[in-house]
């Protein structure tokens, strides 16, 4: 299913020419290169931090007031959505100012 609906999702955003950026611990990356090769294909752009945090979810923030930490313990997604500006602009506060002091074109 999240297989599935990544494909749409690339798919919506490379249509509207929307810009995915991450945020990642050095830890969780194996190959740059191919980080850069996956950045072109998904139009995203990553910025590695070392070691930055060891957060077991993978959190997005979504335009303009939607979270989501989606956990994969023992292989069983459990996933939380939480619909709330203020909780929106809290985190995205915190990326922007975490994307600022580490991205740069990998």
């Amino acid at each position: 299913i999240l297989e599935e609906k990544s494909k749409y999702y690339i798919k919506k955003r490379t249509e509207k020419n929307l810009l995915y950026k991450r945020i990642v611990s050095s830890n969780v990356i194996d190959d740059i290169e191919q980080t850069k090769i996956k950045d072109i294909k998904y139009g995203r752009q990553t910025a590695i931090v070392n070691n930055f945090l060891d957060i077991k979810a993978d959190i997005d923030i979504f335009w303009p007031n939607k979270v989501s930490f989606l956990y994969f313990k023992n292989q069983i997604p459990q996933i939380i959505i939480i619909n709330n500006k203020e909780i929106f602009d809290c985190l995205n506060a915190i990326f922007e100012l975490i994307w600022k002091k580490y991205y740069k074109q990998i």
